[in-house]
């Protein structure tokens, strides 16, 4: 699993993980802890030799998740402060955090005399850092202590769930380096939101939930509170506290504090008490307008000031009603600009107020307004806001000077790039010169046709500069590939030399890579070289060099030599998934094998679920499937004692490969059926009843045992039995016991009107159909089914095409292969019980291969929670109490027609070749096969994704090489012009002239 890239996140989202999770013990972090009684020693510089003298906390067991109260206002979060890489002057700074512990540990690297990098401390601790604030010396580090919290319901008793203490807080350590290391821990009330340092002083704002006070409207009680402190080297020291309604952003400069609230006019007027007024207007009728009361927000802005006595407030003015945005104030204080989106009826704006900061006082410059539905900010400073709409390709530039009135149209700049479908631009300054990435994208024809088999053009991703002083495009540089541009990252402004991370997101890898290079005299990029980067974290860029954080390591490479890259190690390696060689015995049944690969690789968690991506040597027909297993088909394993071939499996950016071995065992289906035929004689002997009287159920053979054995399991009316016997005959009693029958299970052959068939033609196609009947007496019938099967693929070929009856969909995950359904059900949404009527569930389209006798037998599916269910019973049904029926089919030899009649109307014309010409104008030359897995592809609804007249299909392979080409239409043309009709004749000509132009 990729630890988490803070600075792409545009808001912090907490999501409630109590449910299913196992409970966590903490330490009471509720109660402050003095910071005289929390100083640890960590002896000089020498790295790990004190290691163990760092008390980081009690001895309980470290918190294991990060549980976040539902807020109704999340602080708008600079996330580039949340870095957990940071350079400042020679030193670079770094957090290796474990999520899945909720561990961490701070690195600290500096050059030596000879200028190489080492590590001059390292700290463990024993939560998971949220937040690293770098002033000199010291580092101040934050996380939140939020364990689960179980709550007693109606359904749990005491005795199941005995509710623990609720133990919010902050976890705040100060480290300071020098001769020796100062580590300071401290437990702080409240969980911090939003942190904000300047200067020394730290304003922490933080949500407490009150669970003494009932809901309103929905809302949840909180109680905001900004909380100030003094960092020093004996940690923090809290000098004020505030408390608020909702906080939306805070922001601190220098002794100024700007706070931003936003309430609804209809909350505020509700008492905690009393439900929501519905002061709702009634319209002309009488009647009310609306059923719901509307919640307008109205949002605030309120300066304060520290001073020697506290904190004061200065001034506070309205910023309007409307959803806020963001407020960004310059580094001086003196003025700022806040964003937000009135949404009004029927219509959205965007409104940016310009504001200026005196002694005393807040005043808006101007007020700029356009059409907007919901903007994201892509570059702010003190002299340009850049916004994009969501889900749009214009971005606005507005120009933040305060020292002129500028006229609206010189002030504010739109700029369209002609892009569809924009979800989110990157963007970066580089002097007066801004750089976006643009995505690449796909467009139809101008003359706006509505074919969807028009060819499509391709419009590759590119590097668009911008001058800032005239808001004009100057440049637009292509970038080659499928590439998107994820981050830029700024390496010299007054160069104009900059670095952004790639990725593919057509691709299945996730590894990623970095380009860097600058803008020439014309705007242009050039690039100076691309590199692959392993699996990152954080990224950091200077003039001198990229630091790069992965799960384990800090990689430097300098822009001099960065071909060299130098890794320092940040703790224990990492483990790393490795795929493990696997060995099967299979048999040479009519049959394919789903081999599990994974199931003993070792795979690690945080690297992301590992997936097989390739096959390497396998014989022909095996495949991968789902991405963790491997289909291989018995015709590989016909006339060989054994194979092999390897497979990669890749988590996140790591692969790794193994050898599959098969040993094969040469058995056939007579053998199989012999043995099955001696146990159904020897069950009716046990059972006391005859041969005929003896329901075969599922049979299974066991090829890794020595030597293997098949497992079959068979019923009476009575009873059901379970019996083994071993290849060389030997047979053995497993159980017997009563048996119920609750359910009936069985498959028919029906053809495309749905009547029943027990004979079909080779090369014609047909369905099977899954019925279901409850055979309880008055039962209320079938609630949901599934099955197993499994069908000779030298006689039928399972096409994938599926379809359901009307009182059933589908339900759970499946499997359909060209001879295997796995796991396949449905579920009913029928409100009235059907009772002991015949049911039918669904249907499975086939394809008849071979001529022959063939016998199919559903089985009970074996995925965990794929049971077959009866209305009225609120658990599954035993396996013994459902009868699966099977199927008997008859596979007569294709009828003798004239091969060239390809729509079976008894004569060959020119609508034959039509439609052969027809189909490659579609979809191009395509093998029978090729067909046949497009076909198997299904929708959300279980509908193939694309529908083929398969008896036609295959009558269009006119010369039966497999493959269908315009060699199949010529050879019925040819057959025209030897025997044709004068009406045929102009159709003719036609057709020669199509196929002429195709080729």
């Amino acid at each position: 699993m990729k630890k988490r890239r803070s600075n792409f996140e545009s808001l912090e989202t907490r999501q409630l993980l109590a449910a299913g999770l196992e409970s966590c013990v903490a330490a009471d972090f509720g109660v402050a802890v003095p910071p005289s009684s929390d100083v640890f020693v960590v002896g000089d510089n020498r790295i790990g030799e004190s290691r163990i003298a760092v008390g980081m906390g009690s001895d309980e067991p470290a918190i294991g998740y990060d549980i976040a109260l539902p807020v109704l206002f999340n602080p708008a979060i600079d996330f580039e402060r949340y870095d957990a890489l940071q350079q400042h002057g020679d030193r670079i700074y770094a957090i290796d955090r474990n999520p899945y512990s909720q561990t961490s540990a701070l690195f600290v690297f500096r050059p030596n005399d000879e200028g190489a990098l080492e590590a001059i401390a390292e700290v463990p601790l024993d939560f998971f850092v949220e937040r690293m604030i770098v002033d000199g010396d010291q580092v101040l580090l934050l996380g939140r202590a939020s364990p689960i919290y179980y709550l007693t319901t109606a359904e749990t008793t005491a005795e199941t769930v005995t509710p623990g203490p609720r133990v919010d807080g902050t976890i705040a350590v100060t480290i300071t380096l020098g001769e020796e290391t100062n580590v300071v821990r401290q437990s702080l009330d409240g969980v911090f939101q939003d942190a904000h340092y300047d200067d020394g002083r730290l304003v922490l704002t933080s949500a407490d939930y009150d669970y003494d006070l009932p809901d309103v409207a929905g809302i949840p009680p909180f109680t905001w509170l900004l909380r100030a402190f003094e960092l020093s080297d004996a940690g923090l020291q809290e000098t004020a506290t505030i408390e608020l309604p909702y906080v939306v952003q805070t922001l601190l400069r220098g002794n100024e504090l700007f706070v931003v609230t936003s309430i609804s006019s209809h909350f505020e007027d509700a008492l905690p008490d009393e439900p929501a007024p519905d002061d709702s207007p009634d319209d002309a009728s009488g009647t009310a307008s609306r059923d719901i009361p509307s919640f307008r927000r109205e949002s605030s802005l309120t300066r304060y000031r520290f001073t020697d006595d506290g904190i004061t407030e200065v001034s506070s003015s309205s910023l309007g009603s409307g959803e806020f945005i963001s407020l960004r104030v310059s580094e001086d204080a003196t003025t700022a600009v806040a964003i937000r989106v009135d949404q009004a009826p029927f219509s959205q704006q965007s409104i940016v107020d310009l504001l200026s900061f005196s002694d005393d006082s807040t005043d808006v410059f101007e007020t700029v307004a356009f059409d907007s539905f919901h903007p994201s900010i892509l570059h702010a400073d003190s002299d340009y806001l850049v916004l994009q709409d969501w889900n749009d390709d214009v971005v606005m530039i507005i120009s933040l000077d305060q020292t002129v009135d500028l006229a609206l149209e010189d002030r504010v700049h739109k700029i369209e790039f002609g892009v569809a479908d924009v979800w989110s631009l990157s963007a970066a300054r580089l002097g007066d010169s801004l750089v976006v990435a643009l995505p690449w994208s796909t467009s139809r024809p101008a003359d706006d046709s509505t074919d969807m088999r028009a060819p499509t053009q391709l419009i590759p991703g590119a590097v668009v500069t911008i001058d800032l002083p005239s808001a004009e495009v100057v440049a637009r540089t292509s970038l080659e590939g499928g590439l998107l541009i994820s981050q830029f990252f700024v390496i010299d402004a007054e160069e104009q030399r900059f670095g952004f991370e790639q990725y593919n997101p057509a691709a299945f890898t996730t590894s990623r890579s970095f380009q860097f290079g600058r803008l020439n005299a014309n705007g242009l990029f050039e690039s100076e070289h691309a590199f692959t980067l392993d699996e990152q974290a954080e990224i950091e860029t200077t003039t001198d060099h990229l630091a790069v954080t992965t799960s384990d390591q800090l990689i430097i490479r300098r822009w001099s030599d960065f071909e060299n890259p130098i890794a320092f190690p940040l703790g224990d390696p990492d483990p790393v998934t490795t795929a493990v060689n696997d060995t099967y015995s299979l048999p040479t049944l009519g049959e394919e094998f789903l081999l599990e690969v994974l199931a003993n690789d070792q795979i690690v968690g945080w690297n992301g679920d590992a997936q097989i991506v390739e096959l390497i040597g396998a014989p022909q027909g095996t495949e991968i499937v789902r991405w963790r297993s491997i289909s291989v088909p018995v015709s590989a394993l016909r006339g060989v004692d054994s194979l092999e071939f390897q497979y990669t499996i890749q988590s996140g950016t790591q692969t790794s490969t193994a050898t599959v071995r098969i040993e094969v065992i040469s058995v056939d289906r007579d053998q199989i059926d012999a043995l099955v035929d001696a146990v159904v004689a020897r069950a009716a002997e046990d059972l006391g009843v005859s041969v005929e009287e003896i329901e075969r159920g599922s049979v299974r053979t066991d090829y890794e045992a020595t030597p293997p054995i098949v497992h079959l399991t068979v019923s009476t009316v009575d009873d059901v039995a379970k019996y083994t016997v071993d290849l060389d005959g030997q047979i053995e009693q497993q159980s017997v016991e009563q048996r119920e029958l609750l359910v009936e299970l069985a498959l028919r052959a029906v053809d495309g009107l749905g009547d029943s068939i027990t004979t079909i033609h080779e090369g014609d196609d047909f369905w099977l159909e899954l019925t279901a009947k409850d055979l309880r007496p008055d039962g209320d019938g079938v609630y949901a089914a599934f099955f197993d099967l499994v069908v000779p693929e030298d006689q039928l070929a399972l096409t994938g095409r599926l379809t359901y009856a009307d009182e059933f969909g589908p339900i759970g995950p499946s499997n359909i292969t060209r001879a295997r359904i796995d796991d396949l059900g449905a579920i009913s949404s029928e409100v009235t019980h059907p009772g002991n009527g015949l049911q039918s569930v669904l249907r499975v389209h086939v394809i008849a291969m071979a001529a022959g006798e063939v016998m199919l037998l559903p089985n009970q599916a074996d995925e965990v929670g794929h049971e077959t269910l009866l209305r009225g019973i609120n658990e599954e049904p035993p396996a013994s109490s459902i009868r699966y029926v099977p199927l008997g089919l008859t596979i007569l030899p294709a009828l003798v027609d004239d091969p060239l009649d390809i729509d079976g109307d008894g004569k060959i014309s020119a609508v034959d070749a039509l439609r052969v010409i027809n189909f490659l104008g579609r979809y191009g030359s395509l093998t029978i096969d090729d067909v046949l897995s497009s076909s198997g592809e299904v929708d959300a609804n279980g509908e193939s994704r694309v529908q083929f007249d398969f008896t036609n299909l295959r009558r269009m392979d006119v010369n039966r090489n497999g493959t269908i080409t315009a060699l199949d239409a010529l050879v019925i043309i040819n057959r025209l012009g030897q025997v044709t009709t004068p009406a045929d004749a102009e159709s003719i000509d036609e057709i020669k002239l199509v196929t002429q132009i195709g080729d």
